[in-house]
């Protein structure tokens, strides 16, 4: 019987190392993948802010000098360097995000306000398309949290409703107590997400395999942030999605959601389930535990004989 414990402790040692083993090389990838996504995105943003900079250049200067046509390619120039550039703040976003030293600045301000304020400013990205954008808020909610961050969530969805929406489609922004907890609803009448989709949707780079969202362009990088960010603020983001009728993003969050006092900061709260890796050595160290129980138990019957 111990030479069993013996070998049952020899494979556990082992198996230990093994999984240490593999738990510091996936960190090691980890950490060169995020300082791959920060340096290219470093790399990319330095000849598109040239780009920017001379397309302005030249449409400032396109009375008598540039015909119509020129002046349409400038545009197609201009708008594409937009979208690289809101691409590349996706990649350094999802780098930060993944770094272990990514806090949180919290503050006080009020979620109604910061909805209307986002419906006001990509209104006209609706009209453009035809679509109309509704805001209800009937009253003041007051959170504790980082601003910045929670406005980019909402108008990564918003933003989002707008793309994957048809002409002439209705797209809901809600804001509302439920609970105790802060809660923001956004609601379209767009080309909608399959079930199958749904259970990938908020990985990094999935995007939705409809042909109406491929069409349009994107990296499947935005409600990862979206995800990541509501989780770190200790809330939740689901998802109700009919093809062909619509869907709508709910975001939860704790009314005060309360900030360390030193900082005005917090760390990434994880809800994910165990990985394989901690399931096996939670149970190695079950057998370690059963085979120490078992020697004592034979050293006690030794001394009794």
């Amino acid at each position: 019987m111990s030479h069993e414990q013996a070998l049952e402790l020899a494979e556990s040692r082992e198996k230990q190392s093994l999984l240490e083993a593999k738990s510091v090389e996936l960190q090691r990838v980890n950490e060169a993948k995020s300082s791959f996504l920060a340096m290219v995105s470093h790399e990319l943003r330095t000849p598109l802010t040239s780009i920017s900079a001379y397309t302005d250049l030249l449409e400032r200067n396109r009375t008598g000098n540039l015909s119509e046509k020129q002046v349409r390619q400038l545009g197609v120039v201009k708008r594409n360097s937009a979208h690289l550039s809101r691409l590349i703040s996706d990649l350094l976003d999802i780098s930060k995000i993944e770094s272990p030293e990514f806090t949180l600045t919290k503050t006080d301000f009020d979620l109604s306000e910061v909805a209307q304020e986002l419906v006001e400013s990509l209104e006209p990205l609706a009209i453009a398309k035809d679509q109309h954008i509704v805001s209800i808020s009937n009253e003041k909610i007051p959170i504790v949290g980082d601003k910045q961050k929670v406005t980019q969530v909402i108008s990564n969805l918003i933003e989002n409703a707008v793309k994957y929406s048809p002409a002439d489609a209705t797209i809901t922004i809600e804001t509302l107590l439920n609970n105790g907890d802060a809660e923001i609803t956004i609601n379209d009448t767009g080309y909608g997400i399959s079930k199958a989709d749904q259970e990938q949707i908020f990985e990094a780079f999935f995007r939705s395999r409809t042909e109406e969202n491929w069409e349009v362009p994107g990296t499947g990088l935005g409600l990862a942030l979206v995800k990541r960010v509501v989780s770190m603020h200790g809330g939740n983001v689901s998802l109700e999605s009919t093809i062909g009728i619509g869907s709508t993003f709910r975001i939860t969050l704790p009314k005060l959601s309360a900030a360390t006092p030193e900082t005005g900061t917090n760390t990434p709260q994880v809800d994910e389930e165990k990985s394989e890796a901690d399931k096996a050595e939670a149970m190695i160290l079950a057998r370690r535990q059963k085979m120490v129980k078992l020697t004592e138990q034979e050293s006690a019957a030794n001394n009794a004989a």
